[in-house]
């Protein structure tokens, strides 16, 4: 049964269960479907409410972004022999025309690629040489939009 959460300051707490009869109100009656929706969505409100799921999903998501980042890091070093070699970052911006970007620099790897301000996975481009080349799939509608890419 879904939960109703609410931030706390500190921590998030169960209000309660969506589906469960909660606590009566004032006048001594359970709330209407309508009195909650009213009090949840007034402009006055303070307390950041949201259900269990969508908490969990957006954990799920700092996670995968906190591996993948950790792995590009891993992949990065493992690359670089600090001892006799600086890596040198470099940055490239421009419109997209097609399905391939060509870099001003040969890339050893991809720190970040990012098309209209959106991040975009690895599993969706393959870089080589000095070209990126953006999947079929991705590269559908992306004509005129504005990329930038971050490597070494």
């Amino acid at each position: 049964m879904p939960k109703l959460l609410q931030y706390d300051g500190k921590k998030w707490v169960e209000l309660f269960k969506i589906g469960e009869r909660g606590p009566a109100g004032r006048d001594g009656n359970q709330d209407t479907k309508e009195q909650i929706l009213k009090k949840l969505n007034s402009g006055d409100r303070k307390e950041h409410i949201i259900t269990q799921e969508i908490l969990d999903r957006a954990v799920e998501i700092l996670d995968q972004r906190t591996q993948f980042l950790i792995h590009k890091v891993s992949n990065l070093a493992s690359q670089v022999n600090t001892a006799t070699t600086t890596a040198t970052i470099y940055t490239k911006s421009g419109t997209i025309s097609g399905t391939t970007i060509t870099t001003d620099h040969s890339i050893t790897s991809v720190i970040g690629f990012y098309i209209n301000g959106q991040f975009i996975h690895p599993a969706d481009y393959n870089a080589g040489g000095t070209t990126i080349t953006i999947s079929s799939d991705m590269a559908v509608g992306l004509n005129g939009l504005a990329y930038s890419v971050i490597y070494t």
